[in-house]
């Protein structure tokens, strides 16, 4: 009996309350009706909620999470199916939805999953730090630097490591797209605090100076920046980035994209990982591990420090170059995790907090090679 108490008080002492704080799905969006919200950003942002709650609850934490009710009726999902503690919102308190900030003080530990535009992941992160005993996010000058596309092109410039051509759409001129064209011929506007595919546009050769007359007379001016289209093969790598600031990096994932005049994400898989390398599936290319890593590291040293938690960058393997583009960086949990989570089971949540809480990361289990769906549904030929 005495053994029986004791190991339910270590349970006890081991479990932690757990604030998932996501835009999408969380409240973010309850001054837009419900029928202006894209059913497909909804059901992303609900992957992402849903699946990180259920691998910390996995582990035997408990979960509290802000949810909008739409969303739920959207999804024809109800209160009972949700595998945590849901607080309904009812409006917004500091540029926050109101609930987020309960939870933030009521929690042991709280991860926001935010988008960078307008400025909402940097607001969050920097506001509900003063109330959380751990924020498990990037922040500081890592946090500018990455949410920021055009700070990032300007860190990895200086540092050598190989990315698109940027230059600030106000800024361009013949000559910069005369230098810098290439053999795809066509061109990417984006902004500079742009989240995913969001605000993408693709744009021919012959079309280029039109679409930026467009956009100077507009107050867009100075947050979109133009590079070249690369053609190559498309990835993101994630990384769980601990308490000394140590990258402990993941399984390269391809990034499968719908492309016409926008760019959709459609998907990824969990390459194959050997020894030394990782193998492609379909083109059967291998690619370096030791290379990759040597330009991640030197990618998340680049924008100074405060980089926490989950970070994911996104690359691509230039047909052209024969070699890595850094394309961007994002400071916080991505939808690659719900393909990770599915290649490699419960507990990359459990690593992330460990790191976090300044203890060890070991991530040392076999990853099954998976196709997964943008809402991280498993494809059936996996």
């Amino acid at each position: 009996m005495d053994s029986e108490w004791k190991s339910k008080q270590k349970r006890r002492r081991l479990q932690l309350k757990i604030g998932i704080l996501e835009w999408i799905c969380g409240g973010g969006l309850l001054d837009i009706a419900p029928s202006q919200v894209p059913e497909s950003l909804l059901r992303e942002g609900w992957a992402m909620l849903s699946t990180v709650a259920q691998d910390f609850t996995s582990c035997g934490h408990e979960v509290i999470s802000s949810v909008d009710a739409r969303s739920l009726e959207r999804l024809h999902l109800s209160a009972s199916e949700l595998q945590f503690e849901p607080t309904f919102i009812s409006g917004f308190q500091d540029d926050l939805p109101s609930s987020w900030w309960a939870i933030a003080a009521d929690s042991d530990v709280v991860v926001v999953i935010a988008p960078e535009f307008s400025n909402i992941l940097r607001t969050a992160v920097s506001k509900l730090s003063r109330v959380c005993s751990l924020l498990l996010n990037c922040s500081g000058d890592f946090l500018a630097a990455s949410c920021d596309k055009w700070l990032t092109a300007q860190r990895l410039s200086a540092a050598g490591i190989s990315h698109p051509a940027t230059q600030l759409a106000c800024d361009v001129t013949k000559d910069w797209i005369e230098q810098h064209r290439n053999q795809s011929g066509r061109w990417i506007i984006k902004p500079r605090d742009g989240a995913g595919c969001d605000a993408i546009q693709l744009v021919n050769d012959e079309c280029i100076h039109e679409a930026l007359s467009a956009i100077r007379s507009s107050d867009l001016n100075s947050r979109m920046m133009l590079q070249p289209l690369h053609n190559g093969a498309a990835f993101s790598r994630s990384a769980i980035v601990d308490f000394a600031g140590y990258a402990h990096w993941l399984p390269l994932v391809t990034q499968e994209f719908s492309i016409t005049e926008s760019i959709v994400y459609r998907g990824g898989r969990v390459l194959d990982v050997g020894h030394w390398c990782y193998e492609g599936l379909l083109n059967g290319r291998r690619y370096s591990i030791d290379q990759l890593n040597e330009v991640l590291n030197a990618t998340v040293g680049s924008l100074g420090p405060g980089a926490l938690g989950w970070v994911g960058v996104d690359l691509l393997y230039s047909d052209e170059l024969n070699d890595w583009l850094v394309i961007e960086v994002n400071p916080r949990l991505t939808t690659s995790f719900t393909g990770l989570r599915l290649s490699y089971g419960t507990g990359l949540m459990e690593q992330m907090l460990r790191g976090g809480r300044g203890q060890g990361v070991a991530i040392d289990r076999e990853w099954k090679s998976i196709a997964f769906d943008s809402a991280g549904n498993l494809y059936p030929s996996s």
